[in-house]
């Protein structure tokens, strides 16, 4: 479960593709002038990624990481959105976690669903990192395998 290629396809655009099945997936669009906008609209398209493929949740989560880096300081969420798509990642890969392929399915589908299904008004995003936001959430990922 590998990209075979990531690459900019516009200037304001980040598109891989899934190397199992060849599909193009959108990772990132970038407003020039609302870094929230941008978080708003690169989370989205993270997350319909993960909900259209969860068996690549582990490798959206990483390159939706790089899809963020425009906004991560500028953006209110941008730290925290940075941070909850690393933390699912770490579900599988890092030592210190339960390194399990099928729990970070789990739980990147989740946060993802969980994306979709809000409104993405000013408080749904204040809501949603505030229940994902790893260092004080009560449904992040880490919360949920680290304690």
């Amino acid at each position: 479960m590998a990209f075979a290629e990531t690459r900019a396809v516009l200037p304001m655009s980040v598109h891989c593709t899934d190397s199992r099945t060849g599909a193009w997936i959108l990772l990132g669009v970038a407003s020039p002038t609302d870094p929230d906008l941008t978080l708003v609209e690169t989370m989205t398209q993270i997350a319909r990624g993960v909900v259209a493929t969860p068996d690549n949740a582990y490798w959206l989560a990483i390159e939706g990481n790089g899809a963020l880096m425009p906004v991560e300081l500028t953006a209110r969420h941008g730290g925290a959105a940075y941070v909850l798509w690393a933390s699912l990642s770490d579900i599988q890969d890092d030592p210190r976690g339960p390194q399990d392929d099928a729990l970070c399915v789990r739980q990147t589908t989740l946060a993802a669903s969980e994306w979709l299904a809000s409104d993405n008004s000013p408080d749904a995003v204040d809501a949603y990192f505030e229940r994902w936001a790893p260092s004080v959430g009560t449904g992040s990922a880490w919360v949920d395998w680290k304690d």
